[in-house]
């Protein structure tokens, strides 16, 4: 999967989370987890990911009516670096800004 399209689908999956209500909705949660995990899977870089759900996240952040999105996206994001208390969520096992 390419950046671009892993983009679109997670753009597609917040713009159905922000009609059904602001509230997370653990199904369209998990299901943006598991395109990142595909994106992972088909040999997609933590980095890249991050970059590109942050990217969108930012496009986002600059609405106020889009604050359903972006805390969606920012959801992802803290699968994406890890920063998120449920470990089964936590979807690289490393952050992506370590120097090791």
């Amino acid at each position: 999967m390419e950046k671009e399209e892993l983009y679109n689908k997670i753009k597609n999956i917040s713009e159905i989370q922000s009609v059904n209500n602001s509230h997370l909705d653990i199904n369209l949660f998990q299901k943006g987890g598991m395109i990142v995990m595909q994106y992972k899977e088909e040999g997609g870089e933590q980095q890249e990911a991050y970059d590109t759900l942050h990217s969108l996240y930012k496009n986002y952040a600059n609405n106020k009516e889009d604050e359903a999105k972006m805390d969606y996206v920012a959801d992802l994001l803290d699968c994406v670096c890890g920063w998120i208390g449920n470990e089964r969520y936590k979807l690289w096992n490393k952050y992506p800004f370590d120097t090791k």
